[in-house]
């Protein structure tokens, strides 16, 4: 399973529960592609959420029921790590970022407060109850 996604020098690094991947571009084209293997457009994706959500930066991208990404940074941002939600086990807060502990065991720590975090769970939240309605109406 994905834990997290981070840009590291010219490669992306993808943290796997068993593994780490290195693919040889940039983070945004290994978004894309897994996307497309999903059967939709990043792009059009985050433009259907600014519509309906008014989301406009660090849009969470849910996947599936197991790739859930939340974005620590705009997206854009050389130290944006995107997180698999449905990987983490719990997450720490300490003074000016958090612990996050994979069910793994593996440990990350992000410079990110627990509030930020909370809006971003919050916002995960709702695109996927949105997403079960649509789709089991």
């Amino acid at each position: 399973m994905i834990e997290y996604i981070k840009h590291n020098n010219l490669s992306t690094y993808v943290y796997k529960t068993y593994e780490t991947n290195i693919i040889h571009k940039p983070v945004i084209s290994y978004i894309k592609k897994m996307c497309y293997q999903y059967l939709f457009d990043y792009h059009g994706y985050k433009n259907a959420i600014k519509r309906v959500f008014g989301y406009k930066y660090k849009i969470p991208l849910y996947i599936n029921t197991q790739i859930q990404l939340i974005p620590t940074e705009r997206i854009k941002n050389y130290e944006n790590i995107w997180v698999n939600f449905q990987a983490i086990e719990k997450i720490i807060p300490h003074d000016s970022d958090l612990e996050i502990q994979f069910y793994s065991g593996h440990k990350l720590r992000i410079k990110v407060s627990m509030k930020t975090m909370k809006k971003q769970i919050i916002r995960l939240e709702q695109i996927r109850i949105y997403l079960s309605k649509h789709f089991h109406a």
